[in-house]
Formats: structure tokens, sequence, C-alpha cells
């Protein structure tokens, strides 16, 4: 086997990249300008945007008095930064849930979906063992959505949104589930704002992804738990409408419609202002997607149990903010409204998400730890999809497109 050019390989790359220099060059000029005018605005009182405008209805909102604040601590040595996530979380119970799937794809047709969801909770006290909740779950073309309505159809009764809806579901049950240890935090792999489901959706469809959702909520606040969700390269652009906003009232020179056309989002503004661990001020979302965040909801997560149905109206109950984890990247934290109202709950929870990030190398421990252990590995995959391929045979039913494709599935 002749060995990789890498010589040649860096050439191509190097004049590949050369192409666009010019127009990174041009947004880092545009972003330096929109950065100039942040400053700005950084001098005055955040409070002042606090209230909604009928003008700009999906602006965020600002609940502190500050735009920036500052980590009180600074780390020297990875040694300190590790003491501190020690002290931080000692005697502290934290939880995390993940979950992954096994359903149709371009290669393979199965009429069975499998879903895998993993809640752990940990005490650091040096002693308690962890509690897992790891559960499998069964999912096929008879199964009505968790609300009763039945989802479409395809040629072998199961959707893949079918899989998606009963995955979010059973996340958020585990979540609930975990609460009853009074966890001072839960981190949940999804957004609580749950941007997608604006674009291309049913009703039906974003009813019953939404719903567990707001259960979950419900809990959180009766039960006095925060769940946080943790995205990891948030590309929101809720912060470019503050700007924005701001801008078109203090008539200040320069095109914001530029920086929506040019692709800027939250990180682009904020991100060169924040240091390791240090956040923005808490906002309180308006996006569009949470005018979808009512109705009666069964607050009973045990779907064989009597359902419970109560009005709940989570229109404007998720807050956020953007804090840097790592040197090489910036997060958002979402979540529900009632932490605000918590003397200095804020700061303790996110003095609690840096030290699992701290051990978690940029990312919350607990949660790389979900994620990782949550995987349906190879094995579990290749055996699951051969039985569901054996018994396509059996029945003279094609579900795959070819044996050579079949071998490329690892998970």
């Amino acid at each position: 086997m002749d060995e990789i050019d890498y010589e040649k390989i860096s050439r191509i790359a190097r004049a590949e990249f050369n192409k666009v220099i010019g127009a990174i060059e041009g947004d880092n000029k545009l972003l330096d300008e929109y950065v100039n005018m942040i400053q700005d605005i950084f001098k005055m009182d955040p409070r002042l945007f606090a209230l909604t405008d009928p003008q700009f209805p999906n602006v965020p909102l600002t609940m502190e008095d500050k735009w920036l604040f500052p980590f009180p601590k600074k780390f020297k040595t990875k040694k300190e930064l590790l003491d501190f996530a020690d002290d931080t979380l000692k005697n502290k119970r934290i939880g995390a849930v993940d979950g992954s799937q096994v359903y149709q794809d371009w290669i393979v047709k199965i009429p069975v979906g499998l879903i895998r969801v993993l809640g752990i909770s940990v005490l650091y006290d040096g002693k308690t063992l962890p509690k897992k909740i790891d559960e499998y779950y069964g999912v096929n073309s008879k199964m009505k959505y968790p609300a009763g309505s039945q989802p479409p159809q395809n040629a072998l009764g199961l959707q893949d949104e079918l899989v998606d809806v009963y995955r979010s579901f059973f996340e958020h049950n585990v979540e609930i589930q975990l609460m009853d240890e009074k966890p001072n935090l839960i981190f949940t792999d999804n957004p609580l704002i749950q941007t997608y489901l604006t674009v291309g959706r049913q009703e039906e469809t974003r009813k019953e992804l939404i719903h567990p959702m707001m259960r979950m909520l419900y809990h959180s606040n009766k039960q006095q738990v925060p769940v946080a969700g943790i995205i990891d390269s948030p590309k929101s652009q809720e912060l470019c409408l503050l700007v924005k906003m701001i801008h078109d009232i203090e008539k200040q020179p320069g095109d914001m419609s530029l920086l929506e056309k040019r692709g800027f989002d939250d990180v682009h503004l904020f991100g060169n202002f924040l240091g390791l661990y240090d956040r923005t001020c808490v906002f309180r979302s308006q996006h569009q997607v949470l005018n979808y965040y009512k109705g009666l909801v069964n607050i009973n997560p045990d779907p064989s149990d009597t359902p419970k149905e109560i009005e709940l109206k989570y229109e404007r109950e998720i807050v956020f903010y953007y804090t840097r984890l790592s040197p090489f990247g910036v997060a958002r934290v979402e979540l529900p409204v009632w932490v605000m109202k918590g003397n200095g709950l804020i700061d303790e929870l996110h003095k609690l998400i840096c030290a699992q990030a701290a051990i978690g190398e940029g990312h919350p421990h607990l949660l790389v730890q979900a994620h990782n252990s949550v995987v349906l590995r190879k094995t579990i995959s290749r055996f699951y999809v051969n039985v569901l391929v054996e018994e396509a045979m059996r029945s003279r039913v094609p579900i795959f497109g070819s044996t050579k494709e079949l071998r490329k599935i690892d998970s």
C-alpha cells in the first residue's frame, strides 16, 4: 500500500484556504464594527431592555443588572482548576440523562425501532455508588403517539418521527425519575427551547415533542430541581435580534440586516468578551417556538397510570445565558425561569456547571459519561438489525439495499 502524500495534501489545502481568505477578512472587518457597537451597548443599563417591545416580539428580555459576569476565580494550573471542581461538587448530587436509538435509514428499512435511555445520579461524597436508570424500549408501527394520536404511516408502518417522539418522551420521564433523588442539578442533552420545531413539523408531532418537555418543566418547578440544557455549539441569533433592536432605537450607523444575511450568531458577537467560565447576563427567551409551550398536558410521567391533565402555560418560562466552558468554545445554558427567583441560585448553578465542565474537559462530565454509556454499540446494533434482516428474509420482504451497504453499519 502506498504511503499518504501529506505534503501534497497540505499544498492542496493551502490553495483551497487561500480562496476564502478575502471573504473571511471582509467578514472579520464587519464583525469588528458590530463588536464596537456592542461595547457601546455595554455602557447602557441592561434593565432598560427588560420589557417586551411589540415591534420586536422575538427579542429576549434581560433579567440582571449587568451584561457580563466575570468568573470570580482564575486558575493558573490544572490542579487549581480540579481542586475548585472537587470543592464545588463536594456533597452535591448531580444527574444527567441521554438517549440513543436505532431506526430506519437509507440502508435498512426496519419495522421496529430500538431506544435506549440512561439516567445517572451521582452524590459527590466519595463513598455513595452512582444510581443508574438504564432502559430499553421497542417502538413498532402498532403504537400510537404517547398522547394517543395515530402517527402517519410509511410502507412498513414505522416513521422515524415516532421513534424521535418516544425517545424524547422516555428521556424526559427518566429526568423526572431522577428528581426523586433531589439532585442539585440535572443535565439534559436536549435544548429546553426546541427551535427546530418551528419548521416542517406537523402540529400533532410538534405537540408530542413539546408536551413531554412541559411535563418535565412542571415537575422541575414542583420539586424545585433545576434542569439545564447545555448546547455545545449554539447557532442562536436571539442576542443578534437584541443588538439590532438597540441599534434601531439608538439610530447608530451600520446595517444590522447584514448581520443576519452573513450568518453571524450570538457567539460571534459575544464570544470575544467571555473568558473561561465568564457568563453573559441571563435572558428570558421570547422565541417564537415557545408560543407552542401551552395547553392541556398529562403531568403523570407513567404512561400505564391514569392520565392527569392540567393546563400549562410555559411560553415565557425558559431563560438562557452564554458562557465559555473551555478555551475553544462558548456554550449556551438553558434553564427554567424559576431558578431566577432563588437568591443567588443562578450563580450556584453556574459554579456547578463550570465544575462539571472542568472535570469533563469543556463539557459537563456527567453528561459526557451518560452520552458515552448510552450509545448503542456496534455489537448491539448489528445484532438487532441482523435479527430484523433474518425475519425479513423469511418473509421475503426487502428491507435493505445491498449486503455491501449493510456491512457499513456501525451503530
